[in-house]
C-alpha cells in the first residue's frame, strides 16, 4: 500500500535539504545570487512532475493592446508555459512570451516578512492586472522558504494587520501561497465555499489558510499539477493525502471586501 502522506512530506525535506546545503558551504556570507539558486531548486522540483507539454522559464510576458501599444509585466521568478505554441524569444531559460500560452506564474522569496510579503503580493497582482482577461485557468501563485512568523508557533494571519489587509483587499489574483513548509494560502471563490468540508458561506471570495505540517511545499505542487493538467483526478489521493481534506487543517478564513 503507497504511503503518499510520507512521499509528499519527503517532497518538503528534499527542498528544505537542498536550500540548506549551500548555506552550509557559505555559513554566514552574504550571497546576493542565492535567491536564484532558490529559485532553480523549486524550478528542478516542479518541473520533475510536469509533463512533457508544460515548460518552466523565467522572463516577461507581452500583451498587445493595439497596433502601438503593449502591456509588459515585470520579470518573473518562474513562468509556466505550454510549450506546443511559440514564444516571442527564447535564449536557454529566458523566455519573453504571451498571455494566451502562459499557464502560471511563480514569485520565489528567500525570506519574507509580513512587509515583504505584502509588497512582493501587491507587485505580482499589479504586474499581472492587464496582462490576462481571466485569471481562473492560471496558477499565480507566491512561494517562500522562509517566512519569519512575528510571533512564533503562536502566528495568525488575521491577528497580522499587514498580511490581513493585504489578503482583504486582493484582487483575487494570486491564488496559491506557501510561506514555509508549513503555513498554506488558497483563494477561493465565494460559490466554491459551499463545496468544502466544513462548508464556508461567503459573502465575497475569499482565502483560507492551513496549518499543514510538512505539507505546504507538497501542496503548492500538487496544486500546480491539478489546475493545469486534465485527467489527473485520479491520482487525487496521492497529490492531496490528508485524510478528510486539507480543510481539517483550516485555521482561518480572510474574505476579500
Amino acid at each position: 500500500m503507497p504511503n503518499s502522506l510520507d512521499f509528499q512530506k519527503s517532497i518538503t525535506r528534499e527542498l528544505e535539504v537542498v536550500k540548506n546545503r549551500v548555506r552550509d558551504l557559505i555559513g554566514n556570507a552574504n550571497w546576493p545570487e542565492e535567491g536564484r539558486y532558490k529559485e532553480a531548486i523549486l524550478t528542478k522540483a516542479i518541473e520533475n512532475q510536469l509533463p512533457s507539454h508544460i515548460s518552466i522559464g523565467t522572463g516577461f510576458i507581452v500583451r498587445q493592446i493595439d497596433h502601438e501599444n503593449y502591456d509588459l509585466s515585470k520579470q518573473h521568478d518562474i513562468i509556466l508555459f505550454d510549450n506546443r505554441y511559440p514564444v516571442i524569444m527564447k535564449f536557454g531559460n529566458f523566455i519573453v512570451t504571451t498571455p494566451s500560452n502562459t499557464l502560471g506564474v511563480i514569485e520565489v522569496k528567500s525570506n519574507l516578512t509580513p512587509s515583504l510579503f505584502s509588497d512582493a503580493f501587491i507587485k505580482l497582482e499589479n504586474s499581472l492586472i492587464n496582462i490576462f482577461d481571466t485569471f481562473d485557468d492560471k496558477f499565480i501563485g507566491i512561494f517562500s522558504f522562509n517566512f519569519k512568523k512575528p510571533n512564533g508557533d503562536n502566528f495568525r494571519i488575521s491577528s497580522n494587520h499587514t498580511i490581513k489587509t493585504t489578503l482583504k483587499q486582493s484582487r483575487g489574483i494570486v491564488n496559491h501561497i506557501s510561506l514555509n513548509e508549513n503555513l498554506f494560502i488558497r483563494f477561493w471563490k465565494r460559490e466554491d465555499g459551499q463545496s468544502l468540508m466544513n462548508p464556508i458561506l461567503a459573502e465575497n471570495d475569499f482565502y483560507n489558510c492551513y496549518d499543514l505540517k510538512d505539507l505546504s511545499y507538497s501542496y503548492f505542487i500538487s496544486n500546480i499539477l491539478h489546475r493545469l493538467c486534465d485527467n489527473i483526478d485520479e491520482r487525487y489521493w496521492h497529490s492531496f493525502p490528508i485524510i478528510g481534506t486539507k480543510e481539517r487543517n483550516r485555521v482561518e478564513t480572510i474574505e476579500i471586501e
